[in-house]
């Protein structure tokens, strides 16, 4: 996660979008923007040691609670390496959307091999079945397994309990642009160099790992209407995650499912 910056003074609720969305000269384009904030909840990871994380508890890294008939997730004939479970019962999902489920387990599984994402000319194409998301509806009767042999103590990533903080969300100027909501260039412009840095200024707590909300973007930000971000990784040296030269990794999921 990158410094809060020093102008941050808490989530923003939507009159503090408005006013700031309106007073960077935007605010013919209101309308079609403010359905397109949504909450996200940013994640802290505190390194633990995974004993003191009780079974099915929200975490990222470590080893997964799993019900019995759990099969750990390969490409191919690799392994790929847990990345997180989030607990839904311990997050406000009503308050997203009432047809989220409020309980169960997700869990976030990826091929971390960094000599296959570069040197294999399949992987990019296969991004369907290189990663994995799984739910299972119950906390209950789960239990803690480890690894595969097969993977590395690189591939498999500190334990740590996950803090978490609400926030509304906004989309960048590639997504605005790409899906037609704004395609004005000057006001592209106004919302790229103006509105967007000193939202993220007063009302973000930076890069970090989300679930839920639009994505921080590094280079490019656009992605379809009919998907959202279903969880965002971070790099983080502490935990052992290194996506791409300190880069995110995105899950989405189509808003229908």
């Amino acid at each position: 996660m990158s410094d809060v910056s020093p102008a941050y003074i808490g989530p923003a609720n939507c009159n503090d979008i408005k006013e700031l969305f309106t007073d960077s000269g935007l605010g013919n384009y209101w309308d079609a923007f403010k359905p397109l904030i949504e909450p996200g909840i940013f994640l802290t990871p505190v390194p633990i040691e995974e004993i003191n994380i009780e079974i099915g508890k929200s975490k990222i890294g470590g080893s997964p609670d799993v019900p019995s008939s759990f099969s750990w997730p390969h490409w191919r004939d690799i392994p790929m390496s847990f990345l997180a479970q989030i607990n839904l019962s311990e997050l406000p999902m009503q308050s997203f959307n009432e047809n989220y489920p409020r309980e169960g387990v997700l869990y976030f599984f990826y091929v971390y091999n960094d000599e296959i994402w570069y040197e294999d000319p399949e992987f990019d194409f296969d991004q369907y079945k290189n990663g994995k998301v799984l739910y299972h509806p119950t906390t209950a009767q789960l239990q803690r397994v480890t690894a595969p042999n097969e993977l590395s103590g690189v591939q498999i990533f500190g334990s740590c309990s996950i803090s978490f903080n609400v926030e509304l969300t906004i989309p960048d100027s590639d997504y605005l642009q790409d899906n037609k909501i704004i395609l004005d260039n000057d006001a592209l412009e106004l919302y790229g160099s103006i509105f967007r840095p000193k939202f993220l200024d007063k009302h973000s707590l930076g890069i970090g790992y989300r679930f839920l909300g639009h994505i921080d973007t590094l280079q490019f930000g656009s992605y379809p209407l009919n998907e959202t971000l279903l969880f965002q990784f971070d790099s983080n040296s502490d935990i052992g995650m290194e996506w791409d030269l300190s880069g995110l990794l995105y899950f989405f999921i189509e808003k229908e499912d």
